[in-house]
């Protein structure tokens, strides 16, 4: 049996709150679908569809990534329309340029466990930016400029394996696992 799954990092809920309250005061246009609070999170890499037999081999690379890794600093900085420069389809909470650099960093270390372990999955060649989609559009929207600060930080604990299942109502998020950063 396939499962849709993806590697990212869990926000706290008192982020997942935080954002929730900030983001009903700024308006971003017509028809956006808010993300369900408990759905919100930062992806690493998105591994599509996967066998249920390859999820030792993912979990593996998880767990050598967060044992390569201390906990980063993950800095928030604004509400933006996403993705950059393209036609916004999504509200994007931004993490910082060091924030995405560091994530990067634990992104590359990740997908190269995975090749080495045989899982196939599709690389991104677009430019990494630290984001939590916050609201899908149904149709583009135009281009302007719309942001809103918001700055908050927070240390994760670790990386989370999640699957994605798909709905009539949206995509619901399942954690499968957690894997904590070096301490």
């Amino acid at each position: 049996m396939k499962k849709r799954l993806f590697v990212g990092v869990d926000l706290p809920d008192w982020i997942k709150k935080k954002v929730e309250s900030e983001i009903v005061k700024i308006n971003f246009g017509d028809h956006a679908r808010f993300i369900a609070g408990k759905n919100l999170h930062i992806t690493l890499s998105f591994l599509g569809a996967q066998d249920d037999g390859e999820i030792p081999k993912i979990t593996d690379a998880v767990r050598e990534t967060a044992e390569n890794f201390k906990p980063p600093e993950i800095v928030f900085d604004r509400f933006e329309l996403g993705p950059p420069g393209r036609t916004p389809r999504m509200i994007w909470l931004t993490t910082s340029e060091k924030t995405s650099q560091i994530l990067l960093e634990i992104k590359e270390f990740l997908e190269k466990a995975m090749a080495e372990k045989g899982i196939k999955f599709a690389q991104e060649s677009r430019k990494f930016n630290g984001h939590v989609t916050i609201a899908r559009f149904p149709v583009a929207q135009p281009r302007k400029k719309t942001e809103s600060p918001f700055e908050v930080r927070f240390e994760p604990e670790s990386i989370d394996l999640f699957e994605s299942v798909l709905k009539r109502s949206g995509a619901e998020y399942f954690k499968m696992g957690n894997w904590d950063f070096l301490q």
